[in-house]
Parts: C-alpha cells; structure tokens; sequence
C-alpha cells in the first residue's frame, strides 16, 4: 500500500507513506533531494556507500538530487514515508545553503529528535497547508539535519566532467520518451517508478 500527496502549493513537493512486504525497489535516482523514515520494521539501504546498510525504525535517510540508490524491506512488514522536493527550494531554507553537508552526499542519520520534525514537515505537505506553514515545517528539520552527525555519510562519486557531456544526450532521450528530465529517461528505461507517478482520480 502507497499513498502520494502533492503540495498545491509548493512546487515539486511530495509525500509518500508506504507499507511494503517484498523487495520492490532496483537502483534509481530523483531529480530532488529525498528524506525518508522508517516507520516500522528494518530494511537494506544500497548504493553509493560501498556496501548495504541495515535501517531500523527512527532511521532517517537524506539523499541528494541524482544519488543512485535503493531501499527494501529485510524481512516481514516495512513501514516507511519519504519526502520529495526541490533540491534549490531546499537549500534556500537551509542555514549554509547550497554548501551544506546535507547536499554533498548520501547521509543516514540515528537521532531521536528527528522523528518528529520529519513526521511534522510530512503532515504538513500531506495537510497541504500554507507556503508559510510548509517551510516552518520544512526549515525546522533542515536545521536539524544539517546540526546532527551522520552515523553513515559518502560523497558523491559523480564525475561533473562526464555529467556535462552526457546531458545533451538524455536530454534527447527525455524529449523522445516525452519524460521531463534526463534522470526520469534513465529511471523508465530500467522500469523503476517515476518520482511524481499519476495521481489517481
């Protein structure tokens, strides 16, 4: 069981509330930073850190926009939520801004007060309250994230040089495949799911 909320009010921003069993997720990326909480049961983080990682409930991970990842249940019932915004929306709420550590790579943070400040920024997209409300919300756990210490944290690996030259090629391939972003053609052409699926009516 999913569910998706999109903030009307904010552009970009979503939240995920899910409740899974089996292994469902392959490597993939977003075109935003992403937040999520485990809510209940553990799961296997894989990815850029060189290895898995083990997340338990009160886990918080934070991942830059374009940071190939994937995260699925270890065994029994997984309970999660995950929050999806612009990555420069983001940043401008943050206290170092663009050159925060939060934005720099991959982070898993272990820290009680956390839970909170994501449970509150979540309901808040999900409540779609006010722009002023949504980045309350949204500064309080920014500032949170960028003052706590990583229990696992890496940099990114990307290669900027070959990023450039590679852009006008997916580029292409976004126009061709109708999909808005170089990272989404990547994410349709392996089947993961797209970050902003259709909205049920």
């Amino acid at each position: 069981m999913t569910e998706f909320s999109r903030s009307a009010r904010v552009s970009g921003l979503e939240a995920r509330r899910s409740c899974q069993q089996n292994s469902c997720y392959r490597l993939h990326s977003h075109d935003a930073l992403s937040i999520g909480l485990i809510d209940e049961g553990t799961s296997v983080f894989s990815g850029p850190l060189g290895g898995t990682i083990r997340l338990a409930p009160g886990d918080v991970t934070v991942i830059p926009s374009g940071q190939v990842h994937a995260c699925n249940p270890e065994k029994g019932r997984w309970v999660y939520q995950m929050i999806h915004a612009d990555q420069d929306w983001c940043e401008s709420l943050t206290p170092s801004g663009a050159s925060s550590p939060m934005f720099t790579g991959v982070r898993v943070l272990r820290q009680p007060k956390l839970r909170a400040l994501v449970e509150a920024f979540s309901n808040a997209v999900v409540a779609d309250e006010s722009v002023e409300g949504i980045e309350t919300a949204g500064a309080a756990l920014f500032e949170a994230l960028e003052s706590v210490s990583p229990t696992h944290v890496v940099t990114s690996a990307a290669d900027p040089e070959l990023i450039e030259r590679l852009t006008p090629v997916m580029e292409r391939l976004s126009s061709a495949l109708g999909i808005a972003g170089p990272k989404k053609a990547i994410n349709s052409l392996t089947g993961d799911t797209p970050l902003y699926p259709p909205r049920k009516k």
